[in-house]
């Protein structure tokens, strides 16, 4: 088995299909009538990863921008046949220093609780609990975590 990371264009068809199963997931795991996704703007995108098991696209990571300092981790997902692998844990570390090479300071995310999982990988990879942020401060179904690269 072979892994690659490598940084790929959000608008690609492999990477469209990956966004498009993630935020499908996304309304299988919360209910159709939950929180709607946002875009990212282009000018928001600082890198968006594309993890392939022998070139197969098998999951992805979105960097956005909020300030000079401050980027938010986005659209972790990997495809449900490459799960228990360790590419979620994989893709997070190749962010991380993307995130370092660009000058950021922090990292942010938010994850449901409908995510176990997502939640046990973060906090095993050494991300801390914070108060909720952005779209999500006041829900009680998110929880937000940071990770200080400084």
């Amino acid at each position: 088995m072979t892994v690659t990371i490598t940084e790929e264009a959000v608008d690609a068809p492999e990477s469209v299909e990956l966004v498009d199963e993630f935020e499908h997931e996304m309304q299988v795991r919360y209910g159709s009538g939950g929180e709607p996704m946002h875009p990212i703007s282009e000018m928001d995108l600082v890198a968006f990863l594309v993890a392939r098991v022998d070139g197969r696209a098998a999951g992805c990571v979105a960097l956005r921008r909020h300030d000079r300092e401050l980027a938010e981790v986005k659209r972790m997902y990997v495809r449900q046949g490459f799960r228990r692998l360790g590419l979620g844990a994989a893709l997070l570390r190749q962010l991380v220093e993307v995130a370092r090479d660009s000058g950021f300071q922090v990292l942010r995310l938010e994850t449901g609780l409908a995510q176990p999982e997502a939640i046990a990988m973060y906090e095993s990879e050494g991300w801390q609990p914070i108060t909720g942020f952005g779209q999500y401060a006041t829900s009680g179904s998110q929880r937000a975590y940071e990770l200080a690269l400084g």
